[in-house]
């Protein structure tokens, strides 16, 4: 029988709590820096997921933050827009005061399924017929989006993806997928880096002015036998500039991390020809940034680069000495300063953030010096990926894995010691028998802000896509417009103010 449990039951048993929120809006936009009388005033977001039954409340906040608005807002999966009139009640209540600095919030409460449960999937329009388009009914609870129109880009095939948390960025409400191949014109064999909306929609009209193509890019030549960036496996945000991205993947004469912003082409590399790494995560270190890479058996190698991403220490360090000898999968940094590291044969160690800070050396993070230690080698290995495919942190530093089984709970951040032997009884979540998930060697986890998770399979196969699953259970989530989002309430018309400007 397949078991959906629920994380907070889980936790419930360890001890530990969850508060769970999960349909949001994000990308919340105004129509202007004024708003006129006489002139309903847009007011635009989207809706990341649809629920039975769910309440939008538009807030409008004056300079100190204070609510001098309040209406329902329109609760569409996917793309809504509000007009709003001025009115403390979008109705017929009073006027607001003429003002500047407001601020749009909004607040989304559901009642969602108590279990565990897929909400959205999409796949590349042109990959065969297989699970991602028609999943049994019993599993998911809305539509699978297979339409050429909202599909993902053609021979889009995502290997890790990554769901930005912070609300005051433009990046918010997005979701990156790192990719083998490019959309749209570019040429099949450019790795790169494709931005979907949070329900998995390439971002359209409503958004963007048109199909959105503005993604990471390696600017290569339109001749594919020039490329040197054929597969982007992995992406992490720069600490110190988090609308910057670094992104490790495979090039024809070896393996490569590049730097960019997240919406122009990736313009600087900052490690030439590799040893191969598969996962990169990065900490500050004052102005300097400290890369970790993961490639080969068993190794972490450790960098330090400055602010123009140039090589401090001379050559990569390995610092990882393990007993175990195991394909590196991933390294990972929590919002602690932990690291951990996984291996493809069910292995996971994390050190504690003082030990992290002295690894410097080659073989300074050891078994005896890490604090958790987790055997996942009783899970089913599945074929080209192996035991354990990822990690992720939820927002409630949750640390959860994904395997050919389901998603695990290893533990959370606050713990300040894990010792587990994992097998398939331990799985939350498991997925369907039914779904192939291929080879699972490309295959990425990660969770958003409010702790839904997304999970791809980007290896090689006829069953490619991404899928967003939701804990559940009664929400209530509030997000806030960027505070660049602000604008002016004006009670005159425009026309009048039109005519006022040439007094």
């Amino acid at each position: 029988m397949k078991k959906f449990l629920a994380l907070s039951a889980v936790l419930a048993l360890m001890g530990g709590s969850a508060a769970y929120a999960v349909p949001y809006a994000s990308q919340i936009r105004v129509q202007g820096p004024s708003a006129f009388i006489g002139q309903n005033f847009n007011i635009s977001y989207i809706i990341n997921e649809q629920a039975d039954t769910m309440d939008v409340t538009i807030d409008i906040l004056d300079a100190s933050d204070d609510v001098v608005a309040s209406f329902p807002g329109t609760s569409n999966w996917g793309p809504n827009t509000v007009a709003w009139n001025l009115t403390t009640d979008n109705d017929e209540g009073d006027l607001v005061d003429e003002d500047e600095g407001f601020k749009v919030r909004i607040t989304v409460d559901a009642q969602k399924p108590d279990e565990w449960n897929w909400f959205t999937m999409n796949r590349a329009i042109d990959q065969a017929e297989g699970w991602w388009t028609n999943p049994p009914n019993d599993v998911i609870n809305h539509a699978v989006i297979n339409d050429g129109e909202n599909a993902l880009f053609s021979r889009v095939r995502a290997h890790s993806v990554n769901v930005p948390w912070d609300q005051d960025s433009d990046q918010f409400g997005f979701v990156y997928l790192t990719s083998s191949h490019a959309p749209g014109d570019f040429d099949p064999g450019h790795g790169m880096v494709v931005r979907t909306t949070t329900d998995l929609r390439p971002p359209q009209d409503s958004l963007n002015n048109g199909r959105d193509t503005s993604v990471l890019r390696h600017p290569g030549s339109t001749d594919p036998s020039s490329h040197t960036f054929q597969d982007a496996w992995y992406m992490t945000e720069d600490p110190l500039n988090p609308e910057y991205y670094y992104v490790s993947g495979q090039a024809s004469s070896g393996t490569r991390v590049y730097y960019g912003h997240i919406t122009d082409s990736i313009g600087e590399t900052v490690l030439g020809d590799g040893p191969g790494p598969r996962s990169i995560a990065v900490r500050a270190d004052g102005t300097d940034r400290i890369i970790y890479l993961t490639h080969g058996n068993s190794l972490i190698d450790r960098a330090v680069v400055d602010a123009n991403n140039q090589i401090l220490e001379g050559d990569l360090v390995d610092i990882l000495s393990l007993s175990v000898s195991a394909y590196s999968k991933q390294v990972m940094l929590d919002s602690a300063g932990n690291l951990y590291w996984l291996s493809r044969d069910g292995w996971v160690y994390r050190w504690p953030s003082s030990v992290v800070d002295t690894a410097t050396t080659a073989g300074s993070l050891t078994e005896a010096n890490a604090d958790w230690s987790v055997d996942a080698t009783g899970i089913t290995a599945n074929s080209g990926s192996g035991k354990l495919f990822e990690l992720a942190e939820t927002p409630d530093g949750d640390i959860i894995a994904s395997s050919n089984e389901g998603l695990l709970l290893l533990g959370n951040v606050a713990d300040s010691s894990v010792t587990l032997v994992l097998t398939g009884a331990d799985v939350f979540f498991e997925f369907p028998a039914t779904m192939p998930i291929a080879t699972g060697f490309g295959s990425g986890l990660y969770s958003d802000a409010f702790g839904n998770i997304y999970f791809t399979d980007g290896a090689t196969g006829i069953d490619l896509g991404v899928a967003g699953i939701s804990p559940g259970g009664d929400t209530e989530t509030v997000v806030n417009a960027p505070s660049s989002q602000t604008f002016d309430v004006i009670l005159e018309t425009s026309a009048d103010r039109d005519w006022l400007l040439y007094q």
